[in-house]
């Protein structure tokens, strides 16, 4: 919880402040920005990974909202078992589980968490006077323009999966690119 967190990053930043080092804090990026979160879309896919449409409509996954709920790249599996999937397209007509997708007030719990760490941290850079990446604002900015990484041969990094060039392949660590990028924003 946010207080728990305030009081134990607040002993750190004083266990580092006595250090005698040059000390930079970093903000949270909002998690569900990253392909983990977003690359499966809410709604049923066909086999070349386009949305199914039906009336013209995408099919939305049983037990899901696609306007709201985030859908874990986890959940590919269950969903070629045919979870999710209505029985009209060949599922098995069951939701699917929730350890699978967020919901929106999953959503909302990790957003109110991550303003909560990030103000404790930009606070306390203020208070000991320690340099800081704001790493929340980067990465959304990322999200929303992409970046560019001069010398790289690339001309714009995204957050998308596989092809977006800043995240692993399982969709939640960066790529190597992807740290050299986040250790060039510390330094």
């Amino acid at each position: 919880d946010a207080a728990t967190f305030g009081f134990l990053y607040s002993q750190l930043a004083a266990a580092l402040d006595g250090s005698g080092a040059n000390i930079v804090l970093a903000t949270i990026p909002n998690v569900t920005d990253i392909p983990f979160f977003t690359t499966l879309p809410g709604v049923v896919l066909d086999p070349d990974k386009n949305p199914v449409i039906v009336n013209g409509n995408p099919v939305p996954l049983v037990g899901v909202n696609p306007m709201t709920d985030l859908v874990l790249l986890t959940a590919a599996e269950a969903m070629a078992q045919g979870l999710g999937i209505p029985a009209s397209l060949g599922g098995t007509d069951q939701p699917l589980p929730t350890q699978y997708f967020l919901d929106a007030t999953e959503i909302n719990t990790i957003a109110t968490a991550t303003a909560a760490f990030n103000q404790t941290i930009s606070g306390l850079a203020t208070q000991y006077n320690f340099a800081l990446f704001d790493a929340n604002t980067f990465f959304s900015d990322v999200v929303a323009n992409g970046g560019f990484v001069p010398g790289a041969g690339l001309d714009t990094l995204k957050t998308d999966y596989i092809t977006g060039g800043l995240f692993s392949l399982d969709g939640v660590h960066p790529s190597n690119l992807g740290y050299a990028v986040v250790a060039n924003q510390f330094i």
